[in-house]
């Protein structure tokens, strides 16, 4: 049994101090609460009135003022749904929080999504605490600038939700139970800078089992309160147990899958993934919440290696399963007129200045989960239409059916239908999606002077060996394109003319 040095003085794993409001009703509400006020500046007592009127928190007051929003606006960017309000004066959520607001990620998954993935360094913590400052004052050592350089001096780059993960599947491969008590964690979990250091932590914790050793006095410096904070935020992903307190153990359900979990593992822990920063400056820092309010798709189901493609897939038509972008249904003509930037986001945008009242309404009706669907799906229309346009392409849509009609050359043109999908409504969605694509090109073969080609681009990963891609491209003729934040693949029928030009730069 090894006892390491903590990687700096006064090290810990440190997270928010609320980690109570960690739940579903409490982020959902405040996310729902903020979204009409993205883009604005000074909107925290606006949204704390939305959160009150909702029914979501109590006024919380300061001073005689209700302040719910500054008190716990620090879980959002925590969790990297919204970038720190001390970095960025207008309010700017993040697609991950798009996509659960939108019902597109449900919330063990987006739990798994942003646990997993947490890391230090990260942008959010910055700030050195008075008690690392006195720590490493203490031993004479120098005080970098944040906490971000003291990290990457000491070589910390770590997942620390993820290497308790990882210690749990490494128990259970040994056959032992898949259990860490709080002090295990303390003194064997915490020294470690990197997922890399897993074996060595397990084959302590066995080894400190095997002897009885007393543990309660290794690394006491460490509070504990920071890792009852973990144990609890991890208790928010379904795939532990915990007493909040003492001890984190794996479920019976995640252990049955451990396989999975553990290809997730090795995806998350590779060096590729992670944040690499390049200083302490707000810039750099903004970053970090790009990277990780990023939406991943790898995290939607506990089967992470299970892939939808399966012909049990039962969809059941709900609102859930339209999406922002799902067109008006007409039986006039379709009518082309030029790309316009100014026309997407707008549908179903909540007006920020509106009444406490009608916005309150707006989130009981589910007008802020649409207009979420919405700007994810407007977001990929302008990302495509934006690289047809530097292609010299002419770019056309119809605001009640078409997302993209694309023409490049007098007779090369495609008609590209833009779908933001979940695991659940994959199935539903490409199959609307194949009737309208399919219903459009019908529609305007006479007045473009040809058939054009048709494709489907979807915010979801497919498999090259997916029986969709053969389904799609040879069966039905439809190009497949999968967009992701940092991955692109791009399926062209054999016979089509205008797929050459389907990828590009972006």
């Amino acid at each position: 049994m090894l006892i390491r040095p903590l990687p700096h003085p006064g090290y810990t794993w440190s997270f928010s101090q609320h980690a109570a409001g960690f739940d579903e009703r409490t982020i959902r509400g405040m996310l729902s609460c903020a979204s009409p006020f993205e883009g604005q500046t000074d909107v925290g007592p606006r949204i704390t009135d939305l959160m009150i009127k909702s029914g979501l928190l109590t006024p919380n007051e300061r001073d005689g003022k209700a302040d719910a929003w500054r008190d716990y606006q620090q879980i959002l960017s925590e969790l990297g749904l919204i970038v720190s309000t001390k970095l960025s004066a207008k309010l700017r959520l993040t697609n991950a929080s798009r996509a659960f607001v939108a019902g597109e990620v449900q919330f063990h998954q987006l739990m798994r999504m942003q646990v997993f993935r947490y890391q230090y360094p990260n942008g959010q913590k910055h700030d050195r605490s008075p008690k690392v400052r006195k720590a490493l004052f203490d031993h004479g050592m120098h005080v970098p600038d944040s906490l971000i350089d003291l990290h990457v001096q000491s070589g910390v780059l770590i997942k620390p939700g993820l290497f308790v993960l990882q210690v749990l599947l490494g128990l259970l491969e040994l056959g032992e139970q898949p259990k860490i008590e709080i002090d295990e964690c303390r003194a064997f979990l915490i020294p470690c800078k990197t997922n890399a250091e897993v074996g060595s932590a397990v084959s302590d914790i066995m080894k400190a089992r095997a002897t009885g050793v007393d543990l309660s006095n290794i690394h006491a410096e460490v509070s504990k309160r920071n890792i009852q904070d973990w144990f609890k935020i991890l208790d928010a992903t379904g795939l532990f147990e915990t007493d909040g307190k003492t001890y984190m153990r794996l479920s019976e359900q995640a252990a049955e899958q451990a396989q999975d979990l553990r290809l997730m593992c090795a995806n998350q822990s590779d060096p590729r993934t992670f944040w690499l920063p390049n200083g302490s400056a707000p810039k750099e820092r903004v970053t970090w919440f790009e990277h990780f309010g990023s939406y991943e798709d790898v995290f939607e189901d506990l089967r992470l290696s299970t892939s939808s493609d399966q012909f049990d897939d039962v969809d059941h038509p709900s609102e859930d399963d339209t999406d922002g972008g799902d067109s008006i249904s007409t039986t006039g003509p379709v009518r082309l007129v030029e790309f316009d930037r100014g026309q997407l986001f707008t549908r179903e945008a909540p007006d920020p200045s509106a009444s406490i009242e009608d916005l309150a309404q707006n989130v009981i009706n589910g007008a802020i989960k649409r207009h979420a669907k919405t700007v994810l799906h407007d977001q990929i229309v302008l990302r495509y239409a934006e690289r047809y346009l530097a292609q010299g392409a002419e770019v056309k849509v119809d605001p009640n059916s078409v997302d993209l009609f694309v023409k490049w050359r007098p007779e090369e043109s495609a008609i590209f239908e833009v779908k933001t999908v979940s695991q659940r409504s994959l199935s539903l969605r490409m199959r609307l999606a194949v009737g309208q694509v399919k219903e459009y090109a019908y529609r305007l073969e006479a007045d473009v002077g040809h058939k054009p080609e048709q494709a489907i681009i979807i915010d979801r990963q497919v498999k090259n060996d997916s029986w969709r891609r053969d389904f799609l491209n040879e069966y039905m003729n439809i190009g497949l394109i999968s967009t992701l934040p940092n991955d692109e693949q791009i399926f062209v029928p054999t016979s089509s003319t205008t797929g050459k030009n389907w990828g590009g730069v972006d």
